[in-house]
């Protein structure tokens, strides 16, 4: 498996935000299924087959509040930015759901998180992911671009094969 290298996008890199694609929605919230119904996924179209793009979450945890995440898909694993500030409440659940989806409709082997080490709040996400499953990630590890202000934890999906053929 190989993740983004430097000078691929990102969920920390400038790129990521600014690229003005076309986006298909993955899933909607209408269409009900085994997914909680209150997580909608959209993708940004990749301008060439095989490469990384952008992924939005969005996980409505009341009528009036919604917690988002910007992602990217490269090589069947998904890099997923913390946002800045402090966690909604429902994030939890949302996280939950996103990791669902990403094992089961994305068929991801690896979700990362990263999230800047000046953070106020570090060690509270460190436990809180640390308790969800997700490990540190150690600088130099070949799936992750070199970022020295930035964690990465990852969370490994585990992709059940089909005997049935």
């Amino acid at each position: 498996m190989v993740g983004p290298h430097p000078g691929q996008a990102t969920p920390l890199s400038p790129r990521t935000l600014s690229t003005e694609a076309l986006r298909r929605p993955l899933r909607s919230v209408r269409e009900g299924g085994v997914w909680d119904e209150k997580l909608t996924v959209n993708q940004d179209l990749p301008v060439h087959d095989g490469k990384p793009h952008i992924v939005h979450f969005q996980y409505k945890v009341t009528e009036v509040k919604i917690s988002c995440w910007d992602a990217v898909l490269s090589n069947q694993s998904l890099f997923v930015e913390i946002p800045d500030g402090l966690l909604a409440d429902g994030s939890k659940e949302g996280l939950l759901a996103l990791l669902e989806f990403a094992e089961e409709k994305m068929k991801a082997s690896y979700v990362f998180i990263c999230f800047r080490k000046s953070r106020e709040d570090r060690a509270p996400l460190l436990k809180t992911f640390s308790f969800l499953g997700f490990e540190m990630v150690r600088p130099g590890h070949p799936c992750v671009p070199s970022r020295p202000d930035v964690l990465f934890m990852v969370y490994p999906l585990e992709q059940v094969s089909s005997d049935d053929d």
